[in-house]
């Protein structure tokens, strides 16, 4: 992790290289955050709301918002930034090498010690990439399973439009509306249930 000094005193100026795919991930990741995460993203950028709400609305970002972002969600700051799209993890010695290209000096002398890390170790990344979970190996969906007959009732529910919408659905679509669960689910019961239902789904 970064000092927070360090992350602190990085400039305001743009880093994006793709405005698009930094409005919709910075919105991804923040929308869902619980109030004292978001908190803990302003105090070690010192930073206000306002400087959030700009990337995700104009596509305009600091290094020191994503890095601040990043480094609290456990997320590659470049994903942020447009650069690349693997979200990555936070690896402090990438970071750096990251920083220093965009024309900075950041030094070993400048990571922080374990014990005195900026991120707490509640705050483990929302955003970060589920591990896979390997499905239950007696799990075999058949027409007898509650999950199957479940599945049927639901598709007979859905109206004409709706089913229209639904096939509407590009992958990508599909794909961040899962991710966005995901990270939603983290802090919200409700969101987990129907995280767990989805998984559910996907397996009949």
């Amino acid at each position: 992790m970064l000092k927070s000094e360090v992350i602190r005193n990085l400039k305001k100026n743009n880093v994006s290289k793709n405005a698009e795919k930094t409005k919709v991930r910075v919105r991804e990741m923040w929308a869902p955050l619980k109030r004292d995460v978001r908190e803990e993203i302003l105090s070690l950028a010192d930073i206000k709301k306002v400087s959030i709400e700009r990337a995700y609305k104009t596509g305009g970002v600091s290094a020191r918002v994503i890095v601040a972002m990043s480094q609290v969600l456990d997320v590659d700051p470049r994903w942020f930034a447009g650069e690349v799209d693997e979200q990555g993890v936070f690896d402090v010695d990438a970071v750096r090498k990251y920083l220093n290209g965009l024309g900075y000096d950041i030094g070993k002398q400048d990571i922080a010690k374990k014990a005195d890390s900026s991120a707490p170790e509640t705050l483990k990344k929302p955003g970060a990439k589920p591990k896979t979970e390997t499905p239950d190996s007696d799990f075999i969906p058949d027409a007898s399973s509650d999950m199957y007959n479940i599945t049927r009732e639901l598709a007979k529910l859905l109206s004409k439009d709706i089913r229209t919408k639904l096939d509407e659905l590009s992958e990508e679509d599909v794909t961040l509306l899962i991710k966005s669960l995901t990270v939603q689910a983290d802090f919200n019961e409700e969101k987990h249930s129907r995280l767990a239902l989805v998984k559910c789904l996907l397996l009949v």
